[in-house]
């Protein structure tokens, strides 16, 4: 497993944020028939160094995790969307390292 810092519009996070919204949607859909906030809907500058981050797990190059931060001030951030593909849910992950694609 390896874990990779990403823009939020990199496209290896693309196919886990569709699953995510997906999921959500389904989970949480508002009453007023709208759609579930994506990640995507926010703006990329929140989740992008020095105040964010965007992290995809990988397994054999294929997004299958993910979670992103934004900051509110020097001592607050959120944790955002964490999310584990459905597929890989309940499984012992390989040994992981970090490296940054931006």
């Amino acid at each position: 497993m390896e874990f990779v810092e990403v823009p939020q519009d990199d496209p290896l996070a693309g196919p886990l944020l569709d699953d995510l919204q997906r999921e959500y949607g389904s989970r949480y859909g508002r009453l007023d028939g709208t759609e579930y906030q994506d990640l995507r809907t926010y703006d990329a500058a929140e989740f992008a160094p020095p105040g964010g981050v965007l992290v995809v797990a990988t397994v054999d190059g294929e997004p299958v995790a993910g979670g992103a931060f934004r900051r509110y001030d020097e001592s607050t951030a959120e944790l955002k969307r964490i999310w584990t593909a459905a597929a890989h849910r309940r499984r012992r992950p390989p040994s992981a390292g970090l490296r940054r694609r931006c």
